[in-house]
């Protein structure tokens, strides 16, 4: 028998078609699609590091100009962290690393709000933050393609 719990009330039988019908139109099932989505995303990640198989895309911006953008090294700093190994993980992309937390409490955030208010919301970020994000991506984008006194 199948049963659920449907926003904190406990179901005494098995669930009705008229259950599922609200299951689906409360979108809960696309939180958990995206959480699965994720978990899969580490699991290949982990299991299948880029570094070994070379399946995964190459940067278009890299692969025409030969500069990178700031999310080069982000997937392998992704399989490195996910190894355990910071310091190579830093050495992809430090950026990925810098990002991961507050991404983590972006999306606490949102769930948080999904359980108070029940519906998904993405949190709105103050103005100055948006920008701040975006002149740290801009700098460390042309920093990390400037090749003077690195050594």
């Amino acid at each position: 028998m199948n049963y659920f719990i449907l926003r904190g009330e406990q179901q005494c039988g098995p669930y009705t078609p008229g259950d599922r019908l609200r299951y689906v139109a409360s979108g809960r099932w696309k939180f958990h699609l995206a959480v699965l989505t994720g978990m899969l995303s580490a699991a290949c990640l982990y299991w299948l590091p880029p570094w070994r198989y070379g399946f995964y895309p190459r940067c278009p911006i890299f692969v025409f100009t030969h500069l990178q953008c700031p999310g080069c090294g982000m997937t392998r700093a992704l399989a490195a962290l996910l190894h355990g190994q910071i310091a190579l993980s830093w050495h992809y992309n430090p950026l990925a690393l810098l990002l991961l937390p507050w991404l983590g409490v972006y999306l606490a955030m949102g769930y948080w709000q999904r359980i108070r208010h029940g519906q998904w919301q993405a949190p709105r970020l103050p103005w100055p933050v948006l920008v701040g994000i975006l002149v740290a991506i801009t700098v460390f984008g042309i920093g990390r393609n400037l090749h003077v006194g690195l050594r």
